[in-house]
């Protein structure tokens, strides 16, 4: 998440949203994470031209489906959404169009899975006004995602090997 944070980062400070971070966007070469699929990307300067293709549903804040501007937050938006997909499995506002509209909307992503610190962060980081949202760099947004998760590492492996869920199997 951290390398994907600074690779929002650096396209930012280029002046360009990637518009469309999900999961799938982010590849894992030698280690590293890169972000991929930049054919939605958009020059900050051209914000207020109209643009088409706003990205996917649920990963991509409600006002870049209409014709206003986009706003700084939009890639911090798709992050935070990856977060939860990433760290929970589940999609984070629902597999049904509508319901996903109507949480988006209300700034209501499906926390289950998240520790109440990781669900306040995610929850401000996908608010449905942008001007809510966090203003910093995605990077910082990251930073107290980790502390979050320093009780649970301590605790053991977050995710199980197909041998640990089948008690007898591979063993």
């Amino acid at each position: 998440m951290r390398e994907a944070a600074e690779g929002i980062d650096f396209l930012s400070a280029q002046g360009i949203y990637h518009r469309d971070i999900k999961p799938q966007n982010l590849l894992l070469f030698y280690g590293r994470v890169k972000l991929a699929d930049l054919g939605l990307m958009k020059l900050t300067a051209l914000t207020t031209a109209s643009h088409t293709g706003s990205g996917t549903l649920g990963y991509c804040p409600p006002e870049a489906y209409d014709d206003r501007w986009l706003h700084p937050t939009i890639d911090l938006y798709g992050l935070a959404a990856t977060y939860v997909k990433l760290r929970t499995d589940q999609e984070p506002f629902s597999t049904n169009h509508l319901e996903i509209a109507e949480r988006q909307k209300a700034g209501n992503p499906i926390p289950e899975g998240l520790q109440a610190e990781e669900a306040e962060l995610v929850r401000r980081a996908l608010a449905f006004r942008p001007e809510e949202r966090p203003q910093e760099k995605a990077t910082p947004w990251i930073e107290p995602l980790y502390r979050a998760l320093i009780p649970l590492a301590a605790q053991g492996p977050m995710i199980k090997t197909a041998a640990e869920e089948r008690p007898g199997c591979g063993r």
